[in-house]
């Protein structure tokens, strides 16, 4: 799981459990729960989304994934080590790029939505939009300033800034 974007493509990890006797498996994420098998049996698959039981959104980072199992008595097993995933929603690459009025200013995306919708803003206005996949190529407007570039895959954003230099 990198892009638990909700666009089907790498939006979920799957951990295999098994026992010697009927259990739920339970999936720690960084040393919290974050998921319970439904059935108990010896063996099974957790599935995680990358959120949280409550349905809130993780923020980007590593994460440790760890499976451990509570029998039909409460006795919980030791934790086992699963998984070190790093999730990531959509990032660009540069945070800032400057370019003369005119010039192709180019920003590489991080993300795996095949398509990126793109703004260009200054201000409360909108100079450009459009949409891209794992490069933005943008012609610097020719008036000169900050202009702020965001990027969207799904309901997530990333921002960036095309800084237009004076000729």
């Amino acid at each position: 799981m990198d892009h638990p974007d909700g666009d089907g493509r790498g939006d979920i990890v799957r951990i295999r459990y098994r026992a010697n006797e009927p259990v739920r498996g339970l999936l720690i994420v960084n040393g919290r729960l974050r998921v319970v098998s439904r059935s108990q049996r010896p063996g099974g698959v957790l599935q995680w989304l990358g959120g949280s039981p409550g349905g809130e959104t993780l923020r980007p980072g590593m994460y440790r994934l760890a499976v451990q199992a509570r029998d039909l008595a409460g006795n919980l097993s030791k934790r086992v080590p699963a998984a070190v995933i790093s999730l990531r929603y959509i990032h660009l690459e540069e945070r800032s790029i400057a370019a003369a009025p005119g010039e192709l200013a180019s920003f590489v995306v991080d993300a795996d939505a095949a398509r990126v919708r793109w703004l260009l803003r200054r201000g409360s206005s909108v100079v450009r939009r459009g949409t891209g996949g794992r490069m933005i190529r943008i012609r610097a407007p020719d008036r000169p300033g900050t202009y702020v570039l965001v990027a969207s895959a799904g309901a997530h954003s990333a921002r960036g800034l095309l800084r237009v230099r004076r000729r």
